[in-house]
């Protein structure tokens, strides 16, 4: 019945809302100025009144639920002890709070120091949306001569048909939304006080809500696009302005870049599989059917995209008009641009995740296509069709848009039924009041599942730029073929501690051992594991929770207060520092299956794994002798009461790493057990700390001369 519904029910919204405004509309169908902003809000509300008003289908951020929880409780955890460095913020996701990684400007920040998490929530879900119908709507109106109806349907279609301006709107904000609304900025201004205010003001809401790596060229590439057949008003305003953003994104997002190409060397890209020569035929059919299939469906091209570009090559063609075919032509483009990119051997190049990335053109060319069929709307005008093609070109927008909301609804109730709500993350109670946390030490995590950039921070580990796209090989590693014995689950939320239905199945336990080698989390200091299933494993005790696993109907899982969730101990985690009872040395071209085996039979017994130097044994300890060791920021102070010997720190080794014994004495550092640093303490010390001091780029740039 469900797949029906999906299925059949966004053509039925479809047909009934164009049938409606077609007999609507009339000969004479005419928008005023107030009209257009009234029936612009009203149709947020539409889109987001599950995502504005509190409620039990109050939705949380798609695609990342659970993320924006952990993130949620790691930063309220972080308060008064947040490092700078973002590489050692494990547990504040990038995504909920902006710290992508060193920016100077950031809106949800800001926002965040004035306003509760759920109301900036709010906030970004009404002004994004509101900024895809705004953008649309202002450059074929205002730009294209495009009459007022038909822009603003094609503002509504725009705002109610991807992702991006309806259910990740924390995540992206106004980067991808608002492009159309930037884009008419630099096209419409002019070259005055208040046209570079204005843009200054649009500027700073894309620099402070935007991705670090991929805007600045999506917004370059539609520039260049639309340049090919509409001039702006103001060319000195269009390039300098771009120009001008282009240097305050650089600065803003400097510390981001340098850090990234500072830790290529050590880093690894998780998502996608290994590389494989590209069918470029394949690839561009497969591309062209995505972009252009006639499919009612959320967040798929094909009727938002394909509708108005036909209808732009149609009206190049019946009006002659090379700008409109033009117009359609550089949609096209964009949306096929990601297949030659596909192509580029970016691993010769050392940059195998910009192959991941491609997709971000095709996000461009979602609202080129729409500006295309405005351009053609404009031109049939021009030729003394107004009334006609008004009509029609407004009722078959509003039409699929309908059908588009139709399908946000099921979308979103089907997010809801299954992810859960905003409060049932954030009002958990056994997890806003953490008796149960004895080990403050020790990690708190959700279930583990396939690690890759975006996930990280819900294990607390290190994260490099922010978590958007690097992550430390040697965490990778230990994971994915390590943690989770290299098997192919579902990634990021889809298991963790967002709502899958594997995890709320009702009501045996879940043999948490066949997806995940819990011995193994003791090596990374995971002390404690969330659940909202009930858990079965001789390596875990439950602390809180529920006693059994209930079910929970759908009606009492909406309305009712958050439950408390199960939350598990393992036994005897690894702590931050210890002694190590021995130095074992295992050459680095042993295969996995010997490091693991190393790893679970002897580094969880206090040994040290290393690579290279002289194998090392200390017969006075039996067992993991863990040490006094306070962690402050991007620094870690352990108390050595004077004995030397090898000490292990659970941190990850960079190279930015240093130690200094307190009598001044330096102290090297290296890495072992994969995940772990080892020191060699020198005989006397009584204590040591360890620094990590990453170069930063403007501390660079500002150096004094001859400064060391």
């Amino acid at each position: 019945m469900l797949s029906i519904v999906e299925t059949f029910g966004p053509w039925v919204a479809a047909i009934a809302g164009a049938a409606l405004c077609y007999l609507l509309a009339g000969r004479r169908w005419t928008l005023s100025g107030t009209q257009v902003v009234v029936l612009s809000l009203v149709w947020v509300a539409l889109v987001q009144a599950e995502g504005i008003f509190p409620g039990p289908l109050s939705r949380l951020e798609w695609g990342d639920g659970d993320r924006l929880f952990i993130a949620y409780f790691g930063w309220l955890a972080k308060q008064g002890n947040a490092p700078f460095l973002p590489e050692l913020a494990g547990g504040a996701d990038r995504y909920a709070f902006g710290r992508i990684g060193g920016e100077f400007f950031s809106i949800r920040l800001l926002l965040l120091q004035v306003l509760p998490l759920w109301a900036v929530t709010v906030v970004s879900r009404v002004t994004v949306t509101l900024s895809g119908i705004a953008g649309i709507y202002l450059f074929a109106h205002r730009l294209l001569r495009c009459p007022r109806g038909v822009a603003l349907a094609f503002g509504m279609l725009y705002a109610t048909a991807y992702e991006f301006t309806v259910g990740l709107t924390f995540l992206y904000g106004f980067s991808i939304a608002g492009l159309p609304l930037l884009l008419f900025a630099l096209f419409a201004f002019r070259n005055d006080v208040r046209g570079w205010l204005g843009l200054g003001v649009l500027g700073a809401f894309y620099i402070g809500t935007t991705d670090p790596i991929y805007w600045l060229p999506l917004l370059w590439a539609c520039v260049v696009c639309l340049w090919l057949w509409i001039g702006p008003q103001s060319a000195v305003l269009a390039v300098g302005g771009l120009l001008v953003l282009t240097v305050l994104w650089l600065a803003n997002y400097a510390e981001t870049l340098f850090a990234f190409f500072q830790f290529l060397p050590w880093s690894e890209r998780a998502s996608g599989g290994p590389e494989q020569a590209p069918d470029l035929i394949a690839n561009l059919v497969a591309q062209l059917d995505y972009m252009l299939r006639p499919v009612l469906s959320f967040n798929y091209a094909g009727w938002p995209f394909g509708l108005p570009l036909i209808f732009a090559l149609i009206a190049s063609i019946a009006v002659r008009s090379w700008r409109v075919a033009v117009a359609a032509g550089t949609a096209l483009a964009l949306a096929v641009a990601t297949v030659p990119l596909q192509a580029m051997p970016w691993s010769a190049l050392g940059l195998p995740f910009l192959a991941t990335y491609r997709w971000y053109l095709q996000y461009g060319a979602f609202s080129m296509g729409l500006l295309a069929g405005a351009a053609g709307v404009a031109a049939f005008v021009g030729r003394n069709h107004e009334w006609r093609v008004t009509r029609w070109a407004t009722s078959l927008a509003l039409g699929i848009a309908a059908g588009m909301l139709f399908s946000v609804k099921v979308h979103s109730g089907l997010q809801t039924l299954t992810r859960g709500t905003f409060a049932s993350l954030t009002e958990i109670p056994n997890l806003k009041q953490t008796d149960w946390r004895t080990d403050p030490a020790a990690r708190v995590v959700s279930l583990p599942t396939q690690l890759d950039p975006n996930a990280m921070v819900n294990y607390g580990l290190s994260t490099f730029d922010g978590a958007a796209t690097l992550m430390d090989r040697n965490i990778h590693r230990f994971w994915s073929t390590g943690v989770m014995r290299g098997a192919n689950l579902p990634t990021r939320e889809m298991l963790g501690f967002g709502l899958n239905s594997d995890f709320i199945q009702c009501c045996q336990p879940l043999d948490i051992d066949r997806l995940a080698d819990l011995k193994l989390l003791r090596l990374a200091g995971v002390g404690y594991l969330l659940s909202y299933r009930k858990l079965q494993s001789a390596e875990l005790t439950q602390v809180s929770g529920p006693a059994e696993q209930e079910s929970t109907h759908t009606l009492r899982f909406l309305l009712a207060a958050p439950q408390p969730v199960f939350v598990y101990k393992l036994a005897a985690p690894l702590p931050v520092a210890w002694r190590a009872t021995a130095v074992t040395v295992l050459p680095e071209t042993a295969d996995d299956t010997a490091l693991f085996s190393a790893l679970e039979t002897q580094a969880l017994q206090g040994q040290a794994i290393v690579h290279s130097g002289e194998p090392q044994t200390r017969s006075e300890l039996s067992g993991v002798a863990p040490l006094s060791a306070k962690r402050s920021g991007s620094t870690i102070e352990i108390a050595t009461g004077g004995v030397g010997g090898p000490v292990l720190v659970n941190q990850t080794w960079l190279p930015w790493w240093s130690a200094v014994t307190d009598t001044g004495e330096k102290v090297p550092v290296r890495s072992a057990n994969l995940i772990h640093m080892l020191l060699e303490v020198p005989q006397g010390a009584r204590s040591v700390v360890l620094s990590y001091r990453r170069p930063l780029f403007w501390a660079q740039v500002f150096r004094p001369p001859h400064s060391p």
